[in-house]
């Protein structure tokens, strides 16, 4: 009789407790797979000990219970904070709940309000920033730098063009230009970002970005840091960071020579400065726009002003120099002490001297004309030497042997 009763007491326990775990399993906020995942976990560390996991259950659920009491006096207390603050202003005038249930409904029926209205709003006006911001950021960053470089490498292929018709010193000059290694991976991003697949390049903003595989991930995390450090933003406005620049010379049958970093390690003073004058002076043909159009030149005055150049050139190669900067239709206005006349005059169509004698100055102007720069060239050693000067064409000199009166008399 005595264990009939034990085992009816056992049965409605375990009634009990199956009823229990009916009711735990309805909770919407039991997560069953992890309770189930701790369950096993705890079956495992104590080999099945029924007793020792029913031990660990209860001081959980003690430690839950108590976790649950300070949230819900936390909830009531800031619920109580916000009522006062919002309630009116809301149009709510119904009096804060007495019981958690009704906290809980309450504060459940405001998020779901809050996730289909507000939220939703703002999740869509997000968006829309998003794309104006990368929109923005492709036509002012990717659009200028793309468009920036392809007009440096148009700028260099017609100055190259000009430089192609007009030898330098015996040399052919061509500029050269290459991505500077330093920024390839933003240029190509940006040539990405301006091709038809530029959709699937993705931006800023994107999750992609945090894609170990994405091609343009270090791209997307420089410029993303420049927008937060002015020094690095500086270097990636300026596209001129963004290129290396070479001048490389040929002879003129098209035999690569040197290129500048070789003529400035070998090369004496004055060849270390000669593929400075090219880029001088091919640099003021493009400020100037000077063009060169079925064999006419086209162009405006294209004054150029160089003080005391050119001095530590061979007379040689100063004379190149300014013819070179000549042929490409430049108008040289040069300053130079009393020494280099005779080296100027062979070159240039009017010397001006300016003398300063205490308080008075006195000017004093030289026309050269052309049976004159014929008659100095003649006696040039080195065009003597080199047949240079039969290379020389002065279209107003029509006499080619004049005598020594008459190229005289030329002068004014």
């Amino acid at each position: 009789m005595q264990n009939e009763n034990l085992l009816a007491a056992l049965e409605q326990q375990r009634a009990n407790y199956q009823a229990l775990l009916m009711e735990t399993r309805a909770n919407q906020l039991l997560d069953q797979p992890a309770a189930a995942e701790l369950l096993d976990r705890w079956r495992e560390q104590t080999q099945g000990d029924l007793k020792v996991v029913s031990d660990k259950a209860k001081e959980l659920a003690a430690s839950a219970k108590s976790a649950i009491e300070r949230n819900i006096k936390f909830i009531v207390k800031e619920y109580a904070e916000y009522y006062l603050l919002y309630a009116t202003e809301e149009g709510d005038d119904s009096r804060p709940p007495e019981v958690f249930e009704e906290y809980a409904a309450i504060i459940r029926k405001k998020r779901r309000y809050l996730v289909e209205t507000t939220l939703a709003e703002y999740r869509e006006k997000s968006a829309r920033a998003l794309r104006e911001v990368e929109d923005t950021f492709r036509a002012k960053f990717v659009g200028r730098l793309v468009g920036k470089l392809d007009a440096v490498r148009s700028k260099i292929s017609q100055l190259n063009m000009t430089l192609a018709k007009h030898p330098f010193h015996g040399e052919l000059y061509t500029f050269k230009h290459a991505s500077n290694p330093e920024f390839k991976h933003i240029i190509d991003f940006a040539k990405a970002c301006n091709s038809q697949a530029a959709q699937e390049v993705g931006g800023l903003f994107d999750p992609a970005t945090n894609d170990p595989d994405n091609p343009h991930r270090k791209a997307l995390d420089d410029i993303t840091a420049a927008l937060q450090d002015p020094k690095a933003a500086e270097l990636l406005q300026d596209y001129r960071n963004f290129l290396v620049f070479d001048v490389e010379m040929r002879d003129l049958e098209g035999n690569r020579t040197a290129n500048l970093g070789h003529r400035i390690q070998k090369g004496s003073g004055g060849e270390n400065q000669t593929p400075f004058y090219v880029a001088i002076g091919a640099s003021l043909a493009a400020a100037y726009r000077l063009k060169e159009e079925y064999g006419k030149h086209r162009g405006g005055i294209s004054l150029s002003l160089f003080d005391e150049a050119f001095s530590k050139l061979s007379v040689a190669t100063c004379h190149s120099c300014i013819e070179f900067l000549q042929n490409i239709q430049l108008q040289l206005v040069v300053a130079a002490p009393d020494e280099k006349y005779a080296t100027m005059a062979e070159v240039m169509d009017t010397i001006i001297w300016v003398t300063r004698e205490g308080g008075v100055v006195s000017v004093e102007v030289v026309q050269i004309k052309p049976a004159m720069r014929s008659m100095l060239r003649a006696d040039n050693p080195y065009r003597l030497s080199t047949g240079a000067g039969k290379y020389i064409y002065e279209p107003e000199l029509q006499a080619p042997s004049l005598q020594a009166s008459e190229l005289l008399a030329a002068v004014p």
